[in-house]
């Protein structure tokens, strides 16, 4: 029965584990260009020296465009621990599987919601296996910052990893680095570039309508006609003066979740683009830059603590509130 209770315990934590990662993979946006990822639970590999195929937990595997065999394969390997933490021998026999499936191209990660043995951190380090400790309890360290508080020190983090108390929501150790987020041990290893939040984690205060209007009128932009039609150089060079923000409009922006980006706004520097593949639909070219010049008006502030860019396809304009678009509608409809 206490068997039936620890598998059931391993593998809840290991589900646990499982759908955090695949939050970070699962959108197109976390990857450059070229690179794709995909996540297993429970995918064997075959091992020359066992003559056999060896499971483990979870895996990503990290290839280039028109590869049929990763480039990059990153194995974790789940433990809950209730009291004593993980001992050196597991992380041994850990680094024993990579070394079977491929050293050479397998980064090793061990995750416990416990601790581990001070032996089994030394080994670890040695080995190149980054070492991490959640609270299961806690997911919210999914959420990650671009402005984030300075990283403690390794020994620090070391403290943290072997101590049997939880002191922190989420501590790892790498390379003889430290890091407080999943996002940035990845970025570390090569699996993803960066990582732009899901607006889910997100809150956006709520505007009114006639909140809404009132920031388009403080744009003052009754000089910017020309024959009744907005002219869009001078609301441009006027935004230029207010924001600090450039524009581009000759680039194709390439794809987003499979399909074209029609506009996008990066944040350092303040970016506005729109594809080139719309210079000939004026009316939805037009409409994407009133999209993304919302962006701007609306909650820039708030979208550039989490995200270097925020790129739009039809997909995600269409399902963003239209109310500003509508009353910006000199601009998106070209009148």
């Amino acid at each position: 029965m206490n068997k039936i209770n620890t598998t059931a315990k391993g593998d809840a934590f290991e589900e646990i584990v499982f759908n955090f990662m695949s939050e970070l993979l699962d959108n197109d946006e976390l990857y450059a260009c070229g690179k794709k990822s995909k996540i297993y639970r429970k995918k064997s590999y075959y091992s020359e020296e066992r003559k056999d195929k060896i499971i483990f937990d979870i895996t990503i595997e990290t290839c280039l465009n028109n590869s049929e065999q990763y480039s990059l394969l990153t194995v974790i390997e789940c433990k809950n621990y209730a009291h004593e933490g993980v001992p050196v021998s597991d992380i041994e026999e850990f680094d024993s599987k990579l070394t079977q499936i491929g050293k050479h191209n397998a980064k090793g990660i061990v995750v416990t919601n416990s601790s581990y043995q001070k032996s089994a951190l030394t080994i670890a380090k040695s080995q190149g296996i980054a070492l991490i400790r959640i609270n299961d309890n806690k997911p919210e360290w999914i959420n990650y910052r671009i402005d984030k508080k300075c990283y403690p020190s390794v020994n620090t983090i070391e403290e943290e990893l072997v101590s049997s108390e939880i002191i922190s929501n989420f501590s790892a150790l790498q390379n003889d680095k430290s890091f407080i987020d999943l996002q940035s041990i990845f970025i570390e290893i090569g699996i993803i570039d960066k990582y732009c939040n899901k607006p889910k984690y997100i809150n956006f205060p709520f505007l009114t309508e006639q909140e809404i209007e009132n920031r388009i009128k403080n744009l003052s932009l009754n000089n910017f006609y020309k024959d009744e039609k907005l002219q869009i150089e001078l609301i441009c060079d006027h935004l230029k003066k207010v924001y600090n923000v450039f524009f581009k409009f000759e680039d194709d922006l390439g794809c987003f979740r499979s399909n074209m980006v029609l506009g996008k706004i990066t944040f350092n520097p303040v970016e506005i683009s729109i594809t080139k593949e719309l210079k000939n639909n004026n009316h939805r070219w037009r409409f994407t830059l009133a999209h993304e010049i919302g962006h701007l008006i609306l909650h820039y502030e708030k979208l550039r603590e989490y995200f270097d860019e925020n790129v739009d396809n039809e997909m995600t304009i269409d399902a963003f509130g239209k109310n500003f678009y509508y009353s910006f509608n000199n601009l998106s409809l070209g009148v």
